[in-house]
């Protein structure tokens, strides 16, 4: 889990992959990326073998909102009840747990630029997708 920011909305970045690898954690064969992460588009528009992308990095600290990143294992325990397909962006407000963007809209970005572009726009323009997962 890693959570940064400021304001009372908390951005969620839930990855279709365990937690363990952005705690760079190897399996027994020295291997820090998982198939799982590979197969995550997210992960594969955000980040590299040794960790995120810096200009991934650099994007979530201009947001001016808190944000965590966690992996579906962290989701499940957190949000049990939520049934989303992940990768996901929610945004938790405390009372309320909001779609931003889905598995197929951030499958569909190619690249991280496409990816920024979009969450800016649902951030400003149109907040959300979805109300009341």
């Amino acid at each position: 889990m890693n959570e940064s920011g400021v304001g009372e909305d908390l951005l969620v970045f839930v990855y279709n992959t365990d937690s363990a690898i952005f705690r760079n954690e190897t399996d027994a064969s020295g291997t820090v990326v998982s198939s799982s992460a590979r197969e995550c588009s997210l992960y594969a528009l955000t980040c590299r073998a040794d960790g995120m992308k810096r200009e991934w990095e650099e994007y979530l600290e201009g947001l001016g909102h808190r944000f965590e990143v966690m992996g579906r294992d962290e989701m499940e325990t957190r949000y049990p009840a939520v049934g989303v397909r992940l990768p996901a962006v929610l945004k938790d407000s405390g009372s309320e747990l909001t779609l931003v963007l889905d598995a197929g809209a951030i499958r569909a970005c190619r690249n991280l630029e496409e990816l920024t572009d979009l969450l800016t726009y649902k951030l400003d323009h149109t907040g959300v997708l979805m109300h009341g997962l």
